[in-house]
């Protein structure tokens, strides 16, 4: 009992620093641009996984699986980047439209991977997914289209970034196992973060200086060492002992901590009607996740 208890509350401690985290994202853009941001944050984070993984893995001897983390960890990086670059690049062109939005749109993902695994996959998705996909749906045109700006641009540009994160995790859970986790995790950082510093010599060069890199510092470390490096520990060490249904729920506050986050340090706020919006968000994505958990569980022990 104490065991799981204390692998929510890492759990939970998670959520909360990648909630924050879209914090840092709003303020990093302040100084510097989208590519040179993630650029720096993402290396910081691939830098970060070299430590734990000489600490934690333990199969750092094997081969295959370090062959296997870095083909695999090269086409995650792919992903990784152009998820991270559509949120990224939103929250710049309308930090304060976007900075609550980002959260609960991205957070749109827990619904997408059970859809996207249905319709492509053939996996199978229980009813009350579709139900959480609809309240969520509901809650997103509540949150954006009901908004006093309407939906616009910067929002479809999150929207986009959905489908594109829960393939970056149906990648990972079905190469994931053949690798080690730590060395797909610092080889995907590393690609991404790569690319993004390519594209910032062409798109950021104003922002490609010592001086706006050190206006955005600590955001930027936040983004590498809290949200990369700290909270993908927190998050392998608490899954371990959590039940995968109490996991997916505790983790899906980060868009919660997001909010809490933007009100608290960036005093930014919502209508009723996108607090409303928010609220079915949140809703549809817990719920839409109680059943995929129960179907996997069941067909392992059927099997």
């Amino acid at each position: 009992m104490k065991k799981k208890l204390f692998s929510s509350a890492l759990l939970l401690v998670t959520a909360m620093v990648w909630g924050f985290a879209f914090v840092a994202q709003v303020k990093g853009m302040e100084s510097v641009g989208t590519y040179t941001y993630n650029g720096l944050r993402f290396l910081i984070g691939s830098a970060v996984m070299l430590p734990l993984f000489l600490i934690f893995s333990k199969e750092k001897r094997d081969k295959k699986k370090l062959r296997s983390s870095i083909l695999y960890g090269v086409p995650a990086g792919l992903l990784l980047f152009t998820a991270s670059t559509l949120q990224q690049y939103a929250i710049e062109l309308s930090p304060d439209a976007n900075s609550m939005k980002a959260g609960f749109i991205t957070g749109l993902y827990t619904v997408a991977v059970p859809v996207i695994g249905f319709v492509f996959m053939k996996k199978k998705t229980a009813a009350t997914t579709w139900i959480g996909a609809v309240a969520a749906l509901l809650g997103l045109y509540l949150l954006c289209a009901a908004g006093e700006s309407g939906f616009d641009f910067t929002d479809a540009m999150l929207l986009i970034s959905v489908p594109v994160w829960a393939c970056h995790i149906l990648f990972i859970d079905r190469f994931g196992h053949e690798s080690d986790a730590f060395v797909i995790s610092g080889i995907q950082y590393a690609v991404c973060g790569g690319l993004s510093l390519v594209c910032a010599v062409f798109f950021d060069a104003g922002s490609l200086n010592a001086q706006a890199i050190g206006g955005a510092m600590l955001p930027i470390l936040y983004g590498g060492i809290m949200s990369v490096g700290v909270g993908f520990t927190l998050q392998t060490v608490g899954q371990k002992g959590a039940d995968p249904t109490v996991a997916a729920i505790i983790m899906s506050t980060e868009s919660m901590f997001g909010a809490i986050g933007n009100l608290l340090l960036l005093s930014v706020s919502m209508t009723a009607v996108q607090y409303v919006g928010c609220l079915l968000m949140f809703a549809g994505i817990v719920v839409s996740q109680l059943p995929a958990r129960k179907i996997k569980n069941q067909e392992t022990i059927d099997s």
